[in-house]
């Protein structure tokens, strides 16, 4: 499995290095942008990984993220107006402050049709949170076994995806239904799900155990 998972890495990373001004949507927090802010961050985000291409240096060293979703939030029309944002070091404005404002003039220019789409937060019902955790229990249960992290296997929103699919689970998209993540564990939540596969709790060790079948309404 670790030779897949290095080919779907170096797969995500070229995917990623020839899209950089889809780059903003990791930087965390974009999502909480209106989506005026969002077109701003976006446009920043992307002259920044222009820049670290140019100068061949880490994102970060050309500008934080921290300060980028502040230029998003309160955009300046000025240095001056620059210089005044918290988090944004005197030494930023003096290298990129032109083109900072430049970028900024260009995004807020674009048309309300070119701003990106901010998904609004969803909150699941508490019974689909409740399935979510049971199906957490399971792969850490499952990731203990094989001495992985649980986060290798997969994110609690693959598995809010698995549990909000309802029918034709099987076909998903979702990292934890492919390859070596199915075969380890994949199979064995959709198992879950579908009532085929039954979680107790071991009265002395405390461990989870798995049987197959539904669980039985006779009191233990």
């Amino acid at each position: 499995w670790v030779s897949e998972e290095f080919a779907r890495l170096e797969s995500a990373v070229g995917e990623k290095s020839r899209e950089p001004q889809e780059r903003y949507q990791r930087i965390r927090g974009w999502d909480t942008l209106k989506p005026k802010g969002a077109v701003v961050l976006r446009e920043l985000a992307a002259w920044r990984e222009a820049e670290a291409r140019r100068r061949n240096v880490p994102r970060g060293r050309v500008m934080r993220d921290e300060v980028l979703l502040q230029l998003a939030r309160h955009p300046p029309k000025s240095v001056h107006e620059l210089r005044g944002l918290r988090g944004v070091h005197s030494s930023e404005v003096d290298r990129h402050g032109e083109q900072l404002l430049a970028t900024i003039t260009s995004a807020l220019a674009l048309p309300a049709s070119a701003w990106p789409e901010v998904p609004r937060e969803r909150k699941p019902d508490p019974e689909s949170t409740g399935i979510v955790e049971l199906l957490q229990a399971v792969l850490k249960a499952r990731a203990a076994e094989q001495g992985i992290a649980p986060t290798m296997l997969a994110t609690s929103s693959d598995l809010q995806t698995l549990v909000e699919a309802k029918q034709n689970r099987s076909t998903l998209d979702v990292p934890i239904l492919r390859g070596w993540r199915r075969q380890l564990v994949g199979d064995l939540l959709l198992q879950v799900l579908d009532g085929a596969i039954a979680i107790t709790v071991d009265r002395t060790s405390g461990a989870l155990r798995m049987i197959p079948g539904p669980p039985s309404n006779a009191s233990s």
